[in-house]
């Protein structure tokens, strides 16, 4: 699955005229590290994967789409089983996970939100009285 997710990553990357330095860089990785992630060596978490569809300027179900003639006759390295089973499934595992993480994302920036009126409330009480 590594190795699937990485080489749409590469695509995505290559397909944008985006280099690996500059992705590693934006990552705040090294590039060793990153060309992992692309090859597959390293898992690679919904968060990260969050980050460099961001980069490359992408939803992140596109990773787990075959539909791509450019992308479908590298799935000769994916494992037959997971090629027979489908990315169905993943994919909308993936995207319920992606649209989760934003609303999670949503609610710490309202909460952020609420404590700077807060800390205001308090700077006021403070300094009225």
């Amino acid at each position: 699955m590594n190795k699937f997710v990485g080489q749409r990553i590469r695509f995505y990357r290559i397909s944008k005229n985006i280099s690996q330095e500059t992705v590693s860089g934006e990552l705040k990785i090294s590039k060793a590290a990153y060309s992992n992630l692309e090859r597959g060596i390293t898992a690679i978490s919904v968060k990260r994967l969050d980050q460099i569809a961001t980069i490359l300027n992408i939803a992140i179900v596109q990773f787990f789409k075959t539909d791509h003639p450019s992308i479908v006759p590298t799935i000769d390295i994916v494992q037959e089983e997971e090629v027979k089973m489908g990315y169905a499934p993943l994919e909308k595992q993936f995207t319920e996970l992606n649209n989760r993480y934003a609303e999670v994302i949503g609610l710490i920036r309202l909460q952020q939100e609420e404590i700077n009126r807060l800390k205001e409330v308090v700077h006021l009480l403070k300094y009225k009285g």
